[in-house]
């Protein structure tokens, strides 16, 4: 994607004050680490673990790039919809009999993930981020380059591929949608009150791990304007199942 830092300076706006809020100067900091954190708390990510809450993993053997060396690792697949959870335990269950039968599908913030991914332990703890099949399909059909990773959709203005920033709490962001038809339907809502504002607007597609990744090692100060939509399916789900 291109450099956030150039292109989320130059902003446009809308005018509605019910969704789009004023843009002003971001303080000029990059992400700190409970910044990321922060952000990713916002995201509902699906695991798969025993009843007593413990992340099923597979173990693997890889080969370090660095020394060479070969080393174990817990890899822990992430799934941003119940569903497919459900549906990868469902397979596992089927396919193969020494799966733990006692399984269920449980739901963490995304930034604590994270933050136990990042932490040392003898076995080292590896995310393996699962996308949404639609999502995936929606991805590829407005952006043919992108191939991997779980998809988000950014919207920016055709004219001078600016983002379009939206109030949350009072404050300007820049939304990153876990799910196209959700952005679909804030863009409709603006058209109501602005005719002919969604003919002006496009939408970009990156992965999540590509913005994890600039989160991590890039100075952008502009990245703390990115705020992360869940889909609102996952959202829906965590409500249904609620005990």
């Amino acid at each position: 994607m291109q450099s956030l830092l150039r292109r989320v300076f130059t902003l446009g706006l809308l005018s509605s004050s019910l969704l789009f809020g004023p843009f002003v100067t971001p303080r000029a900091l990059a992400l700190s680490e409970e910044e990321v954190l922060r952000k990713l708390a916002a995201v509902p990510a699906f695991v798969v673990a025993t009843e007593e809450g413990a992340y099923i993993t597979n173990r693997l053997v890889g080969r370090s790039e660095d020394t060479g060396e070969e080393s174990e690792v817990a890899l822990l697949y992430v799934f941003f919809n119940g569903q497919d959870a459900e549906e990868f335990l469902t397979l596992q269950r089927q396919e193969n009999p020494n799966f733990n039968q006692s399984a269920l599908v449980g739901w963490v913030e995304l930034s604590a993930l994270y933050q136990q991914a990042q932490t040392e332990r003898d076995i080292p703890l590896r995310l393996l981020f699962v996308p949404e099949g639609e999502e995936l399909s929606a991805a590829t059909e407005l952006n043919s380059d992108f191939s991997a990773g779980v998809p988000l959709f950014l919207p920016k203005y055709k004219e001078d591929g600016s983002y379009v920033p939206i109030s949350v709490d009072g404050e300007p962001v820049v939304p990153a949608f876990f799910s196209q038809q959700d952005l679909e339907g804030i863009l409709a809502q603006q058209e109501e009150t602005q005719p002919g504002i969604r003919d002006r607007i496009e939408i970009e597609v990156l992965s999540l791990e590509a913005l994890i990744r600039e989160m991590e090692e890039s100075n952008d100060e502009n990245l703390n304007l990115i705020y992360l939509f869940p889909d609102s399916e996952a959202i829906n789900y965590i409500r249904a199942n609620r005990t």
